[in-house]
């Protein structure tokens, strides 16, 4: 049997499992959110609003291409209340739906975008009610994105298996061979029509994705990445064609820049150019990383062709410069890798969790992939290589073989990956949530079930179960009254809050529990002959605000703006922004977005060094006001309770730096 022959056999029977080892995964990974994953949205899923919002706020992980994306806002009729078209709000990434004026109701938003930065699509709705509880949203509407499609996958397979052999045209060119490859032509050509079928195939399958024509695709911001990939592979096509006819250093030289051209087109189309702080950074790591595989993954196949009936001194000497520069180059693509996939996880205790996502479960089986080739790898060099001499280069080659299929494997598995989301993004809408207070009466006669949505203080649907205490039953009754207090707030008189009937439970809608605290409730059952009264307990937590701050520019203050999740926000600033004597300015908004009126306000700050004091304040107008503060160099904190004249409390603090 010769040396080809034996090649071909091993090849093929290790293809053919890292084949259903690909389709296993495919089958099995867990569907996750799209790249332009929700963030969040004001109103929030499931929030119950006292006052209607002039507009809806979505905020995604990526910025949405608004050519190709569809948004929508609908009442509980189906009708569409928008007032216009979407549009970009604070930043890329943010997207505003003006909306007409809004009663009393049950709200749906639903979208479908596709991400500017790499055409992956998502679609979603969320649910929110003014002066009632929402409908639930469906769960098969809910944010999801199906599992990547065989086709991308196949397509970025043959893309980096393509850009990879035309890379390494160069290093072994210049360091392997020194000018003395074989067979050049038909591999550039078998190179440049699969690195053509990637570049086509991929915008074909994003635009399928995406529900729009390859002609709308290319034509927006999305397509633009899948553009300027394509012309890098058809200059890279030309490059080889040239060097084919003309192997000299310059046309080989070329041929390798042009695909490392390619390859940085394609990083500024993935995960690494949505990268929301360190860009640039992010996009170098990650072009160094495919650069690095491609002259080691590519140069194995320069060395499998190029050694092919060759010189047995050739041979030899071709493989151990190989054997170096592989070295070299497997380093980088460790360190390159192991930054990219600790920043897409969102940190090194995420490996902890590496199979809570599809992502991560993806990224589990290429870990295991590469650490069975970088073995491989390292027996070749460590053993086989100085060992050439004396037992020849066929069991090196063969072996060389092997890693090829094992590399077929990993760039089969990075092509999920790339069209999954990054561990970090994969955050499903947020679900309505609850908190749930059982008890029963003194006497053990009935139990009671009390389901408070969405849990927060203020505006709050709940859905009382009562139950005979022995059968578990429904009892009938004929009213259902509940008291609420808050022992912390001696100050707030007890509120009385009645159920009204639904099927087997009782139901009722309150915006007594407007205070974050535990509460203590006495449920009142009047049955027909009969009064039980059950005592409940139960806490509930204020979500964090999202704070935003708005840079100041020509010598004015930066604003902090602090939005709360039913829509409501407080702007805060201090004016001058410098150590002295200065003023606190701060403005309460409601829901849509005029000023809302604040019956009070306690504002207290705490100095960089030195006790936290209590801030006297004046009143500007309804929702405005003003306090002295007397300034030092450092970092700030402020915190604000204020009280409206109508709806719950607000809460929040934030920091402030006053440089020199």
């Amino acid at each position: 049997m010769t040396w080809s022959s034996t090649r071909i056999r091993t090849a093929l029977r290790l293809v053919v499992p890292v084949l259903v080892l690909l389709g296993t995964i495919l089958v099995f990974i867990e569907p996750a959110a799209a790249h332009a994953a929700l963030d969040s949205s004001s109103p929030e899923q499931g929030a119950i609003l006292d006052e209607a919002p002039r507009d809806v706020v979505l905020r995604f992980t990526d910025a949405p291409d608004l050519s190709l994306s569809q948004f929508e806002v609908v009442d509980g009729s189906g009708g569409s209340i928008t007032a216009g078209p979407a549009r970009t709000g604070a930043n890329e990434r943010t997207i505003e739906l003006p909306l007409r004026p809004l009663g009393e109701g049950s709200y749906k938003i639903s979208y479908a975008v596709v991400s500017a930065v790499d055409g992956h699509s998502s679609t979603n709705a969320i649910s929110f009610g003014v002066g009632v509880a929402p409908d639930a949203t469906p769960a098969a509407e809910q944010e999801s994105y199906p599992t990547p499609a065989p086709s991308a996958v196949a397509g970025r397979w043959a893309l980096y298996w393509g850009l990879a052999i035309l890379l390494a045209t160069a290093t072994s060119w210049f360091v392997v061979f020194r000018g003395a490859m074989r067979h050049v032509g038909p591999t550039f050509a078998v190179a440049w029509s699969l690195a053509a079928i990637g570049a086509i195939v991929l915008p074909i399958s994003a635009a399928i994705a995406a529900d729009v024509t390859v002609v709308d695709l290319l034509a927006s911001s999305t397509g633009g990445p899948f553009m300027r990939q394509a012309i890098a592979v058809a200059v890279a096509g030309v490059a080889a064609l040239v060097a084919s006819r003309r192997r000299t250093s310059a046309t080989m030289g070329i041929v390798g820049a042009a695909a490392a051209v390619a390859l940085l087109f394609h990083t500024l189309g993935g995960h690494a150019a949505a990268a929301e702080s360190g860009r640039a950074i992010a996009v170098a790591v990650q072009w160094l990383h495919v650069v690095a595989v491609g002259v080691w993954i590519g140069g194995l196949v320069w060395l499998v062709i190029g050694c092919r009936r060759a010189d047995p001194d050739v041979q030899s000497a071709a493989i151990r410069r190989f054997s170096r520069l592989a070295t070299v180059a497997l380093a980088v693509v460790l360190v390159t890798g192991v930054l990219r996939s600790v920043d897409l996880l969102g940190g090194w205790a995420e490996y902890l969790h590496l199979l809570a996502t599809g992502w991560g479960t993806a990224l589990a089986w290429k870990l295991a992939l590469f650490a069975l080739l970088a073995a491989t790898a390292a027996w070749n060099h460590f053993v086989r290589v100085p060992r050439l001499d004396r037992s020849g280069s066929t069991g090196v080659l063969r072996s060389v073989v092997v890693e090829i299929a094992i590399a077929a494997g990993v760039f089969g598995v990075t092509g999920v990956l790339a069209g999954l989301p990054p561990a970090y993004e994969v955050e499903s809408t947020p679900t309505v949530e609850r908190v749930v207070a059982s008890g029963a009466d003194f006497g053990t006669t009935t139990r009671a079930q009390l389901v408070i949505t969405p849990g927060r203080p203020g505006p709050n649907l709940l859905d009382l179960g009562l139950t005979d205490f022995d059968t578990g039953s429904p009892i009938e009754a004929r009213r259902v009254s509940m008291r609420v207090e808050l022992p912390s707030r001696s100050d707030l008189r007890p509120e009385i809050v009645e159920f009204e009937p639904a099927g087997d439970r009782w139901r009722a809608t309150t915006t007594a529990l407007g205070i974050p605290g535990t509460w203590d409730a006495l449920l009142t059952v009047e049955q027909a002959t009969t009064s039980t009264q059950i005592p409940l307990s139960f806490e509930l937590v204020a979500p964090p605000p999202d704070v935003t701050v708005s840079q100041g520019t020509n010598g004015l203050p930066d604003i902090v703006t602090i939005t709360f999740s039913d829509a409501r926000s407080v702007q805060a600033y201090v004016d001058p922004d410098r150590p002295g004597a200065s003023q606190l300015h701060i403005t309460a908004y409601g829901a849509n977005g005029t000023e809302l009126p604040l019956a009070s306000i306690d504002i207290e700050a705490t100095p960089p060094s030195g006790p936290t004091e209590a801030l006297e304040a004046t009143r500007l107008s309804s929702g405005h006001f003003v306090a002295p503060v007397e300034l030092d160099v450092g970092s700030w904190r402020f915190a604000i309770v204020a009280e409206p004249k109508s709806g719950t409390e607000l809460q929040a603090t934030f920091d402030q730096e006053i440089a020199a």
